[in-house]
């Protein structure tokens, strides 16, 4: 009978480290990767979001706001073997020019938390820019010679990114 008590104590110690290391062995949410996750969008801009988590990716969200409006660009609820996606999302072409916040929720399948599992959230501020700037010249004369050097002075409406003439 004491033999039998033993057994039975060390399968329970047994069950119960089994389950704590079930319960503890995935803490941390899925992880993410976002771009472009600065600056500037345009209409042709497409949104590449990449996730990842041992224990599988269980849903996926993405939302931008605009001032009062928000979009859903993504939700999705992914099979239990999906360690890993990449996911493309086009933008709306109606959304107006001007700051734009991107928000994304995801959630993996751990047991942790009683089952819910583990999420990963992540903000980023972004600007929508669909018009061109304008540029004006400033120089006066523009006398260039084959074979000569010339500059020509110029403004633009906004900040430039990058700047050359040909």
């Amino acid at each position: 009978m004491k033999g039998i008590k033993k057994l039975l104590g060390l399968a329970l110690l047994g069950a119960l480290a089994f389950g704590a290391y079930m319960y503890f062995h995935d803490t941390n949410g899925p992880e993410l990767s976002f771009s472009p996750n600065a600056g500037y969008i345009t209409r042709s801009t497409l949104l590449h979001l990449e996730l990842e988590d041992k224990s599988g990716l269980k849903h996926a969200s993405v939302v931008l706001t605009q001032g009062d409006n928000e979009f859903t660009l993504l939700d999705k609820e992914y099979p239990a073997e999906t360690t890993s996606v990449h996911e493309v999302i086009e933008l709306d072409p109606n959304l107006q020019d001007g700051p734009v916040e991107i928000t994304i929720n995801t959630t993996d399948r751990a047991y942790y938390h009683f089952g819910k599992g583990n999420s990963s959230d992540a903000t980023y501020a972004l600007t929508r820019d669909t018009r061109a700037p304008m540029v004006s010249v400033t120089s006066k004369a523009h006398n260039l010679n084959y074979g000569g050097a010339g500059l020509i002075a110029y403004t633009s409406s906004e900040p430039l990114i990058r700047s050359q003439t040909l």
